[in-house]
């Protein structure tokens, strides 16, 4: 019996997560691409897999054309399901990469996640950090936090100086709260 009301739980369970999240791996749903010129062409993409919607694009510019692809380095944008991704060359640890990242927050500082399978081939969702050209995954920051973090807000003296003072509030665990009080007060 108890084995029965666990399989009831858990079928009602995944019915409301698919009525909560109307969208189809493998579909096509309206969205936009935008070229390297700035240019938002509206089409149809496909709602990938969370391990290739990081790496590339599937576009029509109508239901019935030919299916284009894209990679990283030949868009700035996209935006599919409701979730805007952009084309962000960051700096992790040791390496530099280019992919697709979600959009978080946008402002001074933009925000991305990214999902990735780690070392020992378990999925992971990493945070990047973007400001103009610079990007960087919060990994980066870890080590000498103070420093780097405060270096990286440099244009608000203010804030950067609470961050290299390590003060209450300001450490590596509230890196997000900081960047959002960074965005708050500044102006693009």
């Amino acid at each position: 019996m108890k084995k029965i009301i666990t399989i009831a739980i858990l079928f009602i369970a995944a019915l409301s997560m698919t009525a909560q999240h109307n969208y189809r791996l493998g579909q096509y749903y309206e969205g936009y691409i935008v070229n390297l010129d700035g240019e938002k062409v509206r089409g149809y993409l496909k709602y990938q897999d969370e391990s290739q919607r990081y790496k590339k694009v599937i576009f029509k510019t109508d239901k019935k054309a030919k299916k284009q692809k894209f990679k990283p380095k030949q868009l700035k944008a996209y935006k599919v399901a409701g979730e805007v991704f952009h084309s962000v060359a960051y700096k992790d640890v040791l390496f530099k990469n280019i992919h697709f990242l979600l959009l978080s927050e946008e402002g001074c500082i933009n925000t991305y996640s990214f999902g990735s399978f780690n070392s020992k081939q378990e999925w992971e969702t990493k945070l990047v950090i973007a400001k103009g050209d610079e990007a960087y995954t919060g990994g980066t920051f870890l080590m000498g936090f103070s420093k780097k973090f405060s270096k990286f807000i440099s244009e608000n003296t203010a804030l950067a100086k609470k961050v290299k003072n390590k003060e209450k509030g300001y450490k590596v665990l509230s890196i997000l709260k900081i960047v959002k009080e960074y965005n708050a007060a500044c102006t693009k």
